[in-house]
């Protein structure tokens, strides 16, 4: 199982299955403080995160440190479509 997110220690993480199923089809980490879903970027070389807004079918990558939008001027900090 992957690590909570590093860069919310404290919060009331749960572990569960993606609610953006079919795209997320796989378990993630849970934040009922904001009502997002986390997961780590697949790529390790990244370190970053995948913010979900599973309502919206909508993800982003985070910084693994402070959990804001990458801004790598590529746009990976925006809001995506899941595919």
């Amino acid at each position: 199982m992957a690590p909570t997110p590093p860069f919310a220690a404290g919060r009331n993480w749960r572990k569960r299955a993606s609610k953006a199923s079919p795209q997320v089809n796989r378990r993630v980490w849970y934040d009922p403080d904001n009502d997002r879903e986390y997961e780590p970027d697949p790529n390790p070389a990244k370190g970053t995160w995948h913010e979900i807004d599973y309502g919206r079918r909508r993800y982003r990558e985070i910084d693994a440190g402070t959990g804001e939008p990458v801004d790598g001027g590529t746009g990976e900090g925006a809001w995506r479509d899941l595919r």
